[in-house]
């Protein structure tokens, strides 16, 4: 069987009670602190939109601690419009922990409204305003040691 937990912020409390009836635990929490939970305990940690909330100073803190939550072999899926120093914050990350990436794109928008989906080297070459929608799957082969 498959148990899914879910967070929100408290304003959230009508979605939470949605996911109570169909099954799932849901518990109401703030990202940018560590989740009470042990290293390991999720085969998939997926986290949509709530990354651009996060002050960018914390952006690498946030994606650190939902790795730590995969278990080695799991996932962890990210989703969020971003900005280029979060993008390149999320690569390095990538990078050091030696994450294999499944699926990865960045949708980017330049001031002129073009819309394209972008490389890696075209990303980190860009001058100028850009709105960056980072879309990736990795999987995470060990645990962050912290």
């Amino acid at each position: 069987g498959i148990a899914v937990v879910a967070t929100d912020i408290p304003q959230a409390a009508a979605l939470s009670g949605m996911c109570a009836e169909a099954g799932m635990l849901t518990w109401q929490h703030d990202i940018c602190a560590p989740l009470p939970v042990p290293a390991g305990s999720f085969d998939l940690v997926h986290n949509r939109y709530a990354l651009s909330y996060v002050p960018e100073a914390l952006v690498e803190h946030v994606v650190q601690e939902l790795a730590r939550l995969v278990t080695p072999g799991g996932y962890l899926w990210l989703e969020a419009p971003t900005t280029q120093a979060v993008a390149a914050g999320v690569h390095h990350l990538r990078q050091l922990l030696q994450w294999e990436v499944v699926y990865e794109h960045f949708h980017a928008r330049s001031a002129s409204a073009h819309s394209t989906i972008i490389s890696e080297e075209q990303r980190t070459a860009q001058v100028g305003p850009l709105s960056i929608h980072l879309v990736g799957v990795y999987r995470v082969a060990r645990i962050p040691n912290w």
